[in-house]
């Protein structure tokens, strides 16, 4: 067995264990059941659509608030989980009128169109330039 594919092997052997911890007992997340993937793979297939996915892909991993939404995701599991165990409809109430709040806030007024490009525009560009190699 050479390098690539013992690497190959133990990244895979990695994420199957991440996602066996990181799940519930007897739920499987999007990303666990293939489910999510064979939509993206499916996508990909459309003329162009793999160029678009590949380039906002890179964008967000490279984005600030993205780790900053992956730790936030994680503190608001650990810390939302028991309240909704004990009062689910706190919970609900609480989420309706963030939702409210965000909506009259209009937060996404607050950006210029051309800042919210700027970051994109670039990834879009390198992956249209980007020679392509087929995977054997």
């Amino acid at each position: 067995m050479s390098a690539s594919e013992r690497l190959v092997l133990s990244r895979e052997r990695l994420q199957k264990a991440l996602r066996s911890h990181l799940a519930p007992p007897g739920m499987q997340t999007p990303v666990a059941d293939g489910s999510l993937a064979a939509w993206l793979e499916r996508l990909k297939s459309v003329p162009g659509a793999h160029i678009l996915i590949d380039a906002i892909s890179i964008w967000w991993l490279h984005h600030p608030l993205h780790t900053g939404g992956m730790a936030a995701a994680v503190a608001v599991k650990t810390g939302l989980k028991p309240l909704a165990q004990r009062h689910p409809a706190v919970l609900i109430v609480c989420a309706a009128l963030a939702g409210g709040l965000l909506i009259w806030s209009r937060p996404w007024r607050w950006v210029p169109k051309s800042a919210l490009f700027a970051g994109l525009l670039p990834q879009l560009l390198t992956e249209i330039v980007r020679p392509r190699h087929p995977e054997a």
